[in-house]
């Protein structure tokens, strides 16, 4: 086990996995001269790689984190001697954060992202975070290669809540304005400085209207259910892409007024909420903040539900009690709910807003094709629950789905399956595999839709399951379209490595 300078390391994590039914594995740590060991393996073909924290990983066969590695073939009662691993570095990047004055800002949180799909929709992922130390200096390690952004803010004090929207590597102040950088193999990038501006803040003066007991008082409810609790008033950035964020406060219980002080001029989500008695009261509304706004005026009413049925298409070991639906927004707490054995479910005291719905957990062998809230499929998009409502949700989930197998007449490819049309943007429709050492491969469990199919020549195919990774490969993989049960064999033409590189992010 070497650096890449030739150098041994020690005390390194080698782990030689067996590409067996089920997968099984072994781990070592290497001695002072670098050296490793296993013994009493089954015959078999392994991969082996290594790990350790600060240096960065080694993969047999492998010059980059892109590559595959090679296949090691062990026969009975063989011996393979002399393997050397020769680790790829990971790279660092450091700078420091300070205010518009140029004074350090301590405990800022620094945090290195990269471009990703949230419903289709680009989003930026966090990777890697360090906080700031009292030198305003932070450091991130770790980093493999690549594209990424930079983004610092600070939190939880009155001086964050004029930094609150935080800025990116460059000034922007919004992900669509921000300036990536590029990583690459093993180098530790100095310099990237912040310099974080104030803005004046606006002062939100407002109240909530409609609860029982309050200014509204609600004609269905008498006096003893009003028992004046207090109302939780939330305000977040109302761009779901933006960095986290969000200031809070409670109401008045008596009538309702609330105020929340510097916030940054921007477009904001309000979202409010309590509990009287056995229901559950809420509000939401989308605003724009500006200086010299009047009063908020912000109507709660009572939480609805969402019933549903759900359907499983196709033989299947699975039954509807084994999932779960749960409904998501942003800055509230999820709402579960278990599937019955008829398939039935109810998700209850769901405050009005938009949310997303997750079915868990993802059906082993199969595809959710449908979910329908009245007549709009909702698989993958936002949807509005309106105040009050008691919607209706159709689950169906199928198991008929499709195979394909085929060879990329290469010994070590990785193959990937893209989407075409209108779930491209969607990363769950992306598939990759290894070929073997004949390089035959197979793919299970593929939703039907149509498909471009990629040979990568000693690529991991993992790296590129990306909309944009696939536009960049562009017309060099084959065209398919799979139905519901179908069993394709393909022989896509292998990508060359070099060419491969070029569509990398």
């Amino acid at each position: 086990m070497v650096e890449s300078n030739g150098d041994p390391v020690r005390k390194a994590v080698v782990t030689v996995t067996w590409q067996g039914q089920p997968r099984s594995w072994a781990t070592q740590r290497t001695d002072a001269s670098g050296k490793f060991q296993f013994e009493n393996l089954p015959a078999g073909k392994y991969d082996l790689r290594a790990t350790k924290a600060g240096i960065g990983t080694a993969v047999y066969g492998a010059t980059t984190t892109h590559e595959l590695g090679d296949v090691l073939i062990l026969e009975d009662g063989g011996t393979l001697s002399g393997l050397k691993l020769r680790f790829i570095h990971t790279s660092s990047v450091t700078g420091r954060v300070v205010d518009a004055e140029g004074d350090p800002v301590q405990g800022a949180n620094v945090s290195l992202m990269r471009a990703g799909r949230n419903l289709g929709q680009r989003v930026l992922v966090n990777t890697r975070q360090a906080m700031s130390n009292d030198r305003g200096e932070y450091r991130i390690t770790g980093i493999d290669p690549g594209q990424y952004y930079l983004h610092a803010a600070i939190y939880n004090t009155g001086r964050a809540r004029r930094l609150a929207s935080g800025q990116f590597l460059g000034g922007a102040t919004e992900t669509k304005d921000a300036v990536p950088i590029v990583i690459k193999s093993g180098e530790n990038a100095t310099g990237l400085d912040f310099r974080l501006t104030t803005a004046p803040g606006v002062e939100i003066h407002g109240h909530l209207t409609g609860l029982p007991g309050g200014p509204q008082t609600d004609p269905q409810h008498d006096d003893d259910e009003a028992l004046h609790p207090t109302p939780q008033v939330f305000l977040s950035r109302a761009d779901d892409s933006m960095i986290g964020w969000r200031q809070g406060t409670a109401a008045n219980p008596n009538d309702g007024v609330f105020y929340l002080p510097e916030v940054p001029a921007g477009r904001y989500r309000v979202q409010a909420s309590v509990q009287i008695g056995k229901r559950g009261y809420s509000a939401w509304q989308i605003i724009d903040v500006q200086p010299g706004m009047g009063d908020l005026e912000v109507p709660m009413v009572a939480n609805g539900s969402v019933k549903g049925q759900f359907i499983i298409e196709g033989e299947s070991a699975q039954k509807p009690s084994n999932f779960q639906m749960t409904l998501n927004a942003p800055n509230v707490q999820s709402i579960p709910a278990k599937v019955a054995a008829d398939g039935t479910f109810e998700l209850e005291q769901v405050p009005a807003g938009e949310w997303t719905v997750n079915l868990n957990p993802v059906p082993r062998g199969g595809y959710i094709k449908s979910i329908h809230l009245g007549d709009k499929d909702v698989r993958f998009s936002k949807f509005t629950v309106e105040p009050g409502s008691d919607a209706v949700m159709k689950v169906v989930v199928s198991m008929r789905t499709a195979t394909i197998e085929g060879d990329t007449g290469s010994k070590r490819a990785g193959v990937l399956l893209a989407p075409i049309g209108e779930f491209h943007d969607l990363t769950r429709f992306y598939y990759s595999v290894a070929s073997d050492d004949e390089g035959k491969f197979k793919m299970l469990g593929i939703a039907p839709g149509k498909y471009r199919v990629f040979a990568l020549e000693k690529m991991a195919a993992a790296n590129f399951r990306s909309p944009e990774a696939a536009d960049q490969l562009g017309e060099l993989g084959e065209e398919i379209e799979l139905t519901e049960g179908a069993h394709v064999t393909v022989h896509p033409r292998l990508i060359p490595t070099e060419r491969a590189r070029e569509a990398l992010p």
